[in-house]
């Protein structure tokens, strides 16, 4: 359930960061790894 609710989560913070990909690689990466990280601290709390 939390691999669910985890790729659920990354998969809405890919469609926000794409749609400002326009904006710089920078802003995406860092979304992309606050995403991760908040995923990563879901499924092991």
């Amino acid at each position: 359930m939390n691999n669910n609710f985890e790729f659920a989560g990354l998969t809405t913070l890919d469609q926000n960061e794409l749609m400002e990909v326009e904006g710089g690689i920078i802003p995406f990466l860092i979304g992309a790894a606050i995403g991760v990280t908040v995923a990563h601290y879901i499924a092991t709390h």
